[in-house]
């Protein structure tokens, strides 16, 4: 599983924005000072005592980073995070989470947290030991299962809505999960709700701060990442998961919206 663990502190507050904005999937647990973060347009503020998680799919920003924040920051592998979320009744509605990514924690919530921390620090350079590798892999996922546990337990979530436009969001949301392979043009997602691309377009980037466009790219964007992470898996073989006609067209394809190539993706996060 892709993960990291980056400590915000006095050494490197300076480094704060690139690495809040740089993470895709993951959480901030924040230990002193306060953060406004950006998501989809929106300011959230994160305060001592604080859990922030990063909304799936979501543009992240920061607004301001106070001179004492601190904070521990995971950034884990998307697709793992998703497949997490799916254990959570509400979780299917993504957009609640882009609504609600800040929340309360107990002192006991963290303490659980921070014990976990001080067992996984020790492990991670020692990759040349295979057992203590897969003791750190495990206990990786016993943090980011206990963070998520933490925030769904003390979050906010409302009881989901029933407008209109609220359901055109979640039947978008929900097509997108298991269409977006085979179908990347938003007119698809309008005529299946029988709307017209202009109305359907409005509604989405109204409702979630994005067009749909936006969503669609994204979604082929991580799991395309999620896959090119997985190094036993060639460019090619990827290409034709991801239903492009050729590694040519993927490859320019992914360099226009990303800026890099896949190649370029893979050799920037090889451990």
């Amino acid at each position: 599983m892709k993960w990291h663990i980056i400590t915000i502190g006095h050494d490197n507050r300076h480094e704060a924005d690139s690495i809040i904005k740089g993470i895709n999937a993951g959480g901030i647990l924040c230990s002193a000072g306060a953060a406004e973060i950006i998501v989809n347009d929106r300011i959230f503020r994160l305060h001592e005592h604080q859990l922030f998680i990063y909304p799936p799919y979501a543009k992240i920003a920061t607004a301001s980073i106070s001179p004492d924040f601190e904070c521990v920051a995971l950034a884990v592998d998307h697709q793992f995070l998703l497949d997490a979320l799916k254990s959570v009744s509400w979780s299917n509605n993504l957009q609640l989470i882009s609504d609600n990514p800040v929340a309360a924690i107990s002192e006991c919530h963290s303490s659980r947290i921070y014990r976990l921390l001080d067992l996984i620090l020790p492990l991670i350079d020692k990759s040349d030991n295979h057992l203590k590798a897969l003791s750190a892999e495990c206990m990786k996922r016993a943090l980011t299962y206990e963070v998520l546990d933490t925030f769904t337990e003390q979050a906010t979530i409302p009881a989901a809505t029933t407008s209109t436009k609220d359901s055109i969001v979640l039947e978008f949301q929900a097509m997108l999960k298991s269409k977006y392979l085979q179908h990347r043009d938003v007119q698809y997602y309008a005529a299946m709700q029988g709307l017209t691309p202009r109305y359907f377009s409005t509604v989405i980037k109204e409702m979630t701060g994005n067009t749909a466009s936006y969503w669609i790219i994204k979604a082929v964007i991580v799991e395309a990442q999620h896959l090119m992470l997985d190094y036993s898996i060639s460019i090619k073989e990827i290409t034709y998961q991801l239903n492009f006609s050729s590694q040519t067209f993927f490859s320019r394809w992914y360099k226009h919206y990303t800026g890099e190539t896949p190649t370029q993706f893979r050799k920037r996060n090889r451990i």
